[in-house]
């Protein structure tokens, strides 16, 4: 049988998509269960921490995006839908559902970090714990602000790089090559959103992180603009820089890591999954774009 030219060019686009993602992987793996110290940073030390991660953010996921779309595409830039401006309400809709999915998605985050192995991996569990303790205390140091430069400063690398450099990579890239190859539009969002989650490296935040990657996915293909997932992507990652800011200057009392899993509050989750689904719905109806079967 007879290949044709395109599925070879989509077979090579995978192929090199996920060669370059199990490098990546295999990299945090070897380093996730390794003790770290930051006991000793001061904030110079902090400083190049901070710019190292930005400069990371670029190497890893946005020039691979770029490269990916020059060497396999031929809309080259055009291919990451950023020239397509999603409707205002959907922008509108998007940011109020990020900040009423908050109870979901710390109900989510508590029930997965009580996730225990059989006693035959208790090996795998204890490295596993130890890079989530690994990550929470990077994300603790990265998140003590003393100045508005600092919440500035945080808000761009948290926040921005982090939404633009993922979101140009794994929906912009890799949810699309997929939905390529397979014409399967939620193949590509699901595989996409899981892959997007295991490569942080965090496993006992993997299945809210993989859901949020179901919901940016579901977003770029309802709206067929980049745009919308980065926004929400943003809004996620502020959200929790700008409550940590507040909260650490005593200018509110509101402990929002916790909402959402504390005792007697059901009524609360409810709420917040009827306004998130309807909130969906709404911007599946404004954008009326049939994605693929």
């Amino acid at each position: 049988m007879e290949i044709s030219s395109g599925a070879l060019n989509r077979g090579l686009k995978l192929s090199s998509i996920f060669t370059y993602i199990f490098i990546i992987g295999l990299l945090v793996a070897l380093s996730a269960g390794e003790s770290i110290s930051l006991e000793s940073y001061d904030e110079n030390d902090l400083l190049i921490l901070k710019l190292s991660q930005i400069i990371s953010s670029i190497l890893i996921f946005i020039l691979p995006a770029v490269a990916f779309v020059f060497l396999f595409t031929s809309e080259k830039l055009r291919y990451f839908q950023l020239h397509t401006v999603p409707k205002l309400s959907s922008i509108i809709y998007s940011s109020v559902l990020m900040l009423a999915s908050l109870p979901l998605i710390n109900w989510m985050i508590e029930v997965n970090s009580n996730m225990s192995l059989p006693d035959f991996l208790k090996g795998v569990e204890s490295w596993m714990r130890n890079a989530e303790a690994n990550a929470e205390m990077l994300t603790e140091k990265f998140l003590e602000m003393d100045s508005i430069l600092d919440l500035i400063l945080n808000l761009f690398m948290i926040a921005l790089v982090a939404a633009v450099s993922e979101e140009l990579f794994f929906r912009g890239v890799v949810q699309k090559a997929l939905h390529e190859a397979t014409n399967n539009a939620h193949l590509g969002i699901w595989i996409a959103a899981i892959l997007f989650s295991a490569i942080h490296g965090q496993f006992y935040g993997f299945i809210p992180r993989a859901i949020l990657g179901v919901l940016f996915g579901y977003l770029f293909v309802w709206s067929g603009s980049l745009w919308l997932p980065i926004i929400c992507h943003f809004m996620n990652n502020g959200a929790a820089v700008l409550f940590s800011y507040l909260i650490s200057k005593g200018l509110i009392d509101f402990d929002a890591d916790n909402v959402g899993t504390m005792e007697g509050e059901g009524s609360l989750l409810f709420a917040s999954l009827v306004i998130v689904s309807g909130l969906i719905f709404l911007i599946y109806r404004k954008e009326k774009l049939i994605i693929g079967q």
